[in-house]
């Protein structure tokens, strides 16, 4: 597992890896809260890129530099989920 130094690095770089991880943040938190709530954790825009979402997360950690000391999971889910929160009406219907 990665800690928030790790996706610091990796996301400095502008490489695959970033881009990996932050898409499988993205896939894992929506998925979880559909199973919870059908409702979805991060709302991004139709044409989403994932080099935004690094550039989201990237400011959180340089903004933050104590969250750091987190996982990189949970600072990235509240970085995205701050920039692309769902309204609250939205859900799969």
């Amino acid at each position: 597992m990665w800690n928030s130094n790790k996706l610091y690095t990796e996301c400095s770089r502008s490489g695959p890896r970033c881009a990996s991880y932050l898409a499988a943040v993205v896939d894992t938190a929506n998925e979880a809260a559909l199973i919870a709530t059908q409702k979805l954790a991060i709302c991004l825009p139709p044409k989403a890129k994932v080099e935004k979402l690094r550039k989201v997360v990237l400011k959180e950690l340089e903004v933050q530099p104590q969250a750091r000391a987190s996982s990189a999971a949970s600072v990235a889910l509240r970085a995205l989920k701050r920039k692309w929160p769902c309204p609250t009406h939205f859900g799969t219907d």
